[in-house]
């Protein structure tokens, strides 16, 4: 087990078969802003510091390609490099410079599910970072299928430094930093991406921005509500190639809730089948 521990999940990197119509859905409707861009790859921004959120990479089918995770300094890579060297992780990297938009140390490796995940430090951060109403800010966290939930929760904790916030019947919690947490496994069949959460300024954006969804012909999946897991009011819908997206932001005191969730709501209970479906049709691509 290490002693050092990842800081957030910064980025993700979707395959898309359709590159110009999801670049224009993130940045026009869901808020993103270009920051790199190639002949087959998009890097989209949000309003933190972060270089990017979503990479976008032109692909014969909508797949996670990668997971993007940051460390506090090269002697936490170096720490969590020898942890995971340890694992039953495959295909592990040397540390060095990552020759890709937004730079940094770090290595890749794959999880046991056949995941491709890189722990990075050192990455380029933008300066202009005040909040922006109706725009994300960063991803709050990352909830990934898993034929194995506890035993990808016991993974990710024993080797990256993750706790564990909570656990349901069919969903572990996983913390690293100040939100609920940042990662989390859905029990699933494969390993799938099952939604990612944006985070917003306030309860005001999340409505706003679902409302501009809403007006481009884009139906709610679930919500608007707060979780029983966690303190936060959401709102979700379907990615362009399919997979949950979220609006997410953290409940203000006193406001139609609790942050204990002792007074949580939901004005829709569950998902639609539609949007569980979606959020379970983007596999990772899964290597040997």
């Amino acid at each position: 087990m290490s002693s050092a521990t990842v800081t957030a999940v910064r980025s993700i990197t979707l395959g898309v078969t359709d590159l110009s119509a999801s670049t224009k859905f993130y940045t026009e409707i869901w808020g993103l802003t270009p920051v790199a861009e190639s002949k087959d790859a998009v890097y989209l921004r949000g309003t933190g510091p972060y270089h990017h959120l979503l990479a976008l990479v032109a692909h014969p089918q909508p797949q996670v390609l990668g997971l993007d995770m940051l460390a506090d300094d090269r002697a936490a890579v170096e720490a969590l490099h020898q942890s995971i060297k340890a694992s039953p992780a495959t295909q592990v990297g040397a540390p060095g410079t990552i020759d890709a938009p937004g730079g940094g140390y770090g290595f890749g490796f794959v999880d046991p599910e056949g995941r491709t995940v890189r722990v990075l430090t050192g990455d380029a951060r933008h300066a202009d970072t005040a909040a922006q109403p109706d725009k994300p800010s960063k991803i709050t966290h990352a909830v990934l299928n898993s034929g194995d939930m506890d035993a990808a929760s016991a993974f990710y904790q024993q080797h990256l430094g993750f706790h564990q916030k909570n656990r349901i019947e069919r969903m572990c919690f996983l913390q690293c930093n100040e939100d609920h947490h940042s990662l989390a496994f859905a029990l699933g069949k494969a390993s799938s991406l099952n939604h990612l959460a944006f985070a917003m300024q306030d309860v005001g954006s999340v409505s706003r921005g679902a409302a501009r969804m809403l007006s481009h012909g884009f139906v709610m999946g679930w919500g608007v509500g707060q979780h029983t897991a966690g303190e936060d009011v959401y709102a979700y819908f379907e990615g362009p190639e399919g997979g949950g997206i979220e609006y997410i932001t953290k409940v203000p005191d006193g406001w139609l809730g609790s942050k204990d969730n002792t007074d949580h709501w939901d004005v829709a209970l569950r998902p639609t089948e539609k949007q569980a479906a979606a959020m379970r049709r983007i596999p990772f691509r899964v290597e040997g």
